[in-house]
């Protein structure tokens, strides 16, 4: 999986492993103190099922946590805060717990007192080790020393980023660029850049470099790079390492090339993946309609008796190749859309005072959206894709942000990777960063981006972060 996770893999593996053994050593403590007059034997206090019964806290607890965003490690610096996460994290991993045991009583066993045991446990040998870990002093061993070379402009925007926000995921940060009166720019190999270059490089001390593509039809970098990355270098152009950092396509930067030769080797939309996905979310969206229909029912009442009706709210939007399709979600604004076509990142005042208080927290909650689920039965959209556009927007869209068209190579999604990786104004600048983060998906699709997406929304309804 690329993306800015990638820089500090190593910390969250290690994270991870410990809240592993952390929860797994609990859960058989709590199971030691609970029976230990009755049952001192571990091989009978695991039961019938013997191992299989760490299964559940292994899967459960690591999900919670993420859930939770116990992997930040900027929610660990406030005591009462990280407190109460982790908290929340391990009782709401425990009631899944106990909810296993109620539907499989026969293989899976859980006595109150373990229970209990369990949650205070692993509260408190989750909260302490990860205050240990902000305390010691090993994260650089972890971290990257990065080398930058060239005058590509992309490479002065990954260079802002590197500094403003992604400083801890570094140790060294050096960019050499070349002077402007050397010979083809880095050669001869007497010039002064490439002296410069060639001694960083045979200092080793650099575990990623980022070249201009620029630079690789130079004879003497050329016998240098692969040197380099027989020593175990990492070797990137800007474009990459800026998808790498960001999780998103630098759209100003590139040309129509990068669609083709972007990721070669990999299918793009492959039919396997695609009849999957197909079955699963025609499957999936016919269940929560059924899971949900109570609430529906309420949430529908609820706008008929405060707000009156329509409550329905349809609007023609565009989906795959272009085509259009209407959309259905509950009604959250007291006026009717304007029949002409007015883009939104216009009237931004506007369209939130129209917002009534149910509708406000209807759109916090993602509650407006579930009629969407006949949208999937349909055919017309995906769980995850780009959110679907209403077609005035794209052809506004279409002659200002550069490949947008693009983001219609695939079905418009109830969710996607740009409304779990950040939040955005409504802005033309908003809409391309959108973009850019929708063209990332459209490359990198996969069923475990699929299932990070996927999660990453429960985390954001959990948490309520509405648009």
């Amino acid at each position: 999986m690329k993306g800015t996770c990638n820089i500090e893999v190593y910390e969250k593996l290690l994270v991870l492993s410990l809240d592993i053994f952390i929860v797994l050593c609990t859960y058989l403590i709590a199971y030691q103190i609970a029976w230990f007059i009755e049952n001192p034997n571990l091989g009978a206090m695991l039961g019938n099922h013997g191992s299989l019964n760490l299964v559940p806290p292994f899967v459960i607890f690591p999900l919670t946590i993420y859930i939770f965003e116990l992997y930040q490690s900027d929610r660990w610096r406030q005591n009462s805060r990280l407190f109460i996460y982790i908290s929340t994290a391990v009782i709401s991993g425990s009631t899944l717990m106990a909810v296993c045991s109620f539907f499989a009583p026969g293989w899976f066993v859980l006595d109150r007192k373990v229970i209990l045991l369990h949650v205070l446990l692993c509260i408190a040998f989750l909260y302490m080790v990860r205050k240990l870990i902000l305390s010691f002093p090993f994260a650089g061993d972890f971290k990257k020393s990065i080398l930058m070379v060239g005058n590509h402009k992309l490479l002065s925007e990954i260079y802002l980023l590197l500094k403003e926000k992604y400083a801890k995921h570094y140790s060294s940060l050096t960019w050499v660029k070349p002077a402007q009166n050397d010979a083809a720019r880095y050669g001869p190999a007497g010039s002064d850049t490439f002296h410069q270059l060639n001694t960083l490089v045979e200092s080793k001390k650099f575990s990623t470099m980022i070249f201009s593509k620029d630079l690789l039809e130079i004879p003497d970098i050329k016998h240098l790079l692969p040197r380099l990355r027989l020593c175990g270098a990492r070797i990137y152009d800007p474009y990459n390492f800026y998808e790498l950092l960001t999780n998103k396509v630098a759209i100003y930067h590139i040309d129509p090339s990068w669609f083709l030769f972007h990721n070669q080797g990999v299918s793009f939309n492959p039919k396997i993946y695609l009849k999957v996905k197909k079955v699963f979310e025609t499957l999936l969206a016919l269940l929560l309609l059924i899971a949900t229909a109570p609430l529906m029912g309420f949430i529908y009442l609820a706008i008929v008796v405060l707000d009156g009706k329509p409550v329905l709210f349809r609007q023609e939007r565009m989906g795959q190749d272009g085509k259009t399709f209407t959309l259905f979600k509950f009604r959250t604004m007291t006026v009717e859309p304007q029949k002409g076509f007015v883009p939104a990142w216009t009237q931004a005042d506007q369209t939130q005072k129209a917002i009534t208080p149910l509708g406000r927290w209807l759109r916090m909650s993602h509650l407006d959206e579930l009629p969407q689920l006949f949208n999937i039965v349909i055919g017309d959209m995906s769980f995850i894709g780009p959110r679907p556009i209403r077609p005035g927007a794209a052809e506004i869209l279409r002659q200002q942000i550069p490949f947008y068209t693009w983001r219609f190579a695939v079905k418009p999604g109830l969710t996607g990777w740009a409304q779990v990786c950040g939040e955005y104004g409504d802005t033309l600048e908003g809409q391309a960063e959108k973009l850019q983060y929708d063209l990332y998906y459209i490359q990198n699709q996969s069923v475990i981006l699929d299932l990070l997406i996927l999660l990453k929304t429960i985390r954001s309804f959990f948490f309520l972060k509405g648009r």
